[in-house]
């Protein structure tokens, strides 16, 4: 298991890395599957902050190189309800 605290959005402008207030983001991710230089994790991001209390459920999809620095991310993500 991956706990991630405080973790860092991109930024609607710029998009460069922005942090989040501390104490309004809690995160917790875990590798699902691996198959050679491809894998897939998942977890939940956790948010209390202006907008709200929220929830969201991930799976991040990732692609690494032949000396192990990541290539590729997609960040697949859903709201709960």
């Amino acid at each position: 298991m991956i706990t991630v605290q405080p973790a860092r959005t991109r930024s609607p402008t710029t998009g460069w890395p922005t942090p989040n207030e501390p104490g309004t983001y809690e995160a917790s991710y875990a590798p699902f599957a691996i198959d050679g230089n491809r894998a897939v994790a998942v977890g939940t991001s956790r948010y209390d902050d202006a907008r709200g209390k929220r929830v969201y459920h991930n799976a991040f999809v990732l692609e690494f190189d032949d000396s192990g620095a990541c290539r590729s991310f997609r960040d697949y993500y859903i709201l709960e309800p």
